[in-house]
């Protein structure tokens, strides 16, 4: 009669284990890495997204009211404020936009940091808002003088 024979089945060992566990560790740092990048140019996308729509929105208004309307750019409080003529040269505010959290306005080339939109819907002056988060990324939204058309870049 044969006796069977048992296999002797091999663990890990501790260093295999560490080993493992470091490499898990690298890439779980890189994820999350790359997770808070593509947050911040999301949070850039949506900033400049807001800022054309509310340029678009005055200049609407100016049109369909006839009477001016302004946005005026606030860069040390990364805000936009929509406001209309109230008569005798003063503006009244009607909606602020605060950029999400990541996103910051770095300057504008506006005159004053504001742009004015006539009844027709021309802008006082063309220029940009530069926009832009802490990891590098930066776009560019610009009212171009004349025409009015508000782009991103």
């Amino acid at each position: 009669m044969r006796i069977p024979r048992f296999r002797v089945v091999r663990g890990m060992t501790l260093i295999e284990i560490a080993f493992i566990l470091v490499i898990v560790a690298v890439l779980a740092v890189t994820g999350a890495v790359k997770i808070g990048e593509s947050a911040a140019l999301r949070d850039l996308d949506a900033a400049a997204s807001q800022l054309r729509a509310l340029l678009r929105e005055a200049q609407a208004r100016a049109v369909a009211e006839n009477r001016a309307w302004r946005v005026t750019f606030d860069t040390a409080l990364d805000r936009a404020t929509l406001e209309v003529d109230a008569g005798g040269g003063s503006f009244t505010a009607q909606e602020t936009v605060v950029l999400p959290r990541h996103a910051r306005i770095d300057s504008t080339t506006f005159p004053s940091d504001r742009v004015d939109f006539d009844g027709s819907g021309g802008p006082s002056a063309g220029g940009q808002a530069l926009l832009s988060i802490a990891r590098g990324g930066a776009k560019t939204v610009t009212v171009v003088a004349g025409t009015g058309i508000v782009k991103i870049q």
